[in-house]
């Protein structure tokens, strides 16, 4: 009876499948956090648990459990590692696909989501400093695409977006970037203002 109070526990939202402490909320309240303060396990959006077929795996120093159906079972056992990410890969061939004139510049680059995403960057910034923002928005509504499908790209490419495209998108330029910040969609200017909030937290900016 205890193994079954407690698989319901590892279940329940607000409690760490690993250790059952209660987790932590964001700072703005709006969900719990996906890592527990207690026993350091986090969730590891990497692995699939074979029992039930869902991504909610957690794994920390003190063990293995999934959040979806309350299994647990030693490092290795149970779990295998998603094939369904969108990986740095995938993300240079959308790009090739989407942007033929950035073939050259990123044709070395197929297994660094940073690079490529990096090159879309400077090709943003380039398209800001001459006031082409039919271009500009090109490039928004590709990340956009990208960043929608969140919960299936692999955290390289997640960073990517937002170190190697958001970060440095030239809004301080003069005569473009007001409206280049203006034409940001909602979805990606709240993921910019995130980041830089925490780059001003850690004192990069």
């Amino acid at each position: 009876m205890r193994g079954q109070d407690d698989k319901a526990r590892r279940k329940k939202p607000g409690h760490c499948p690993v250790c059952l402490a209660k987790l932590v909320k964001n700072a703005r309240g709006s969900r719990y956090e996906r890592r527990c303060l207690g026993c350091r396990a986090s969730f590891q959006k990497l692995l699939k648990c074979l029992d039930c077929g869902t991504s909610r795996v957690w794994q920390g120093p003190e063990g293995i459990a999934c959040k979806g159906c309350g299994r647990t079972a030693p490092d290795g056992e149970g779990w295998v590692e998603r094939r369904d990410l969108v990986t740095a890969q995938d993300t240079w061939r959308r790009i090739k696909a989407e942007f033929p004139e950035l073939e050259a510049a990123i044709e070395y680059d197929r297994d660094s989501a940073h690079m490529c995403l990096g090159e879309l960057e400077i090709f943003a910034n380039q398209a800001i400093a001459r006031g082409d923002f039919a271009t500009l928005e090109r490039t928004y509504a590709f990340v956009l695409d990208l960043a929608s499908e969140a919960d299936n790209l692999h955290p390289d490419v997640l960073k990517a977006i937002h170190i190697s495209f958001l970060e440095g998108l030239n809004f301080g330029h003069i005569g473009n970037g007001e409206k280049a910040k203006e034409l940001l969609p909602a979805v990606l200017k709240g993921m910019w203002e995130r980041h830089m909030a925490h780059n001003r937290s850690l004192g990069w900016t």
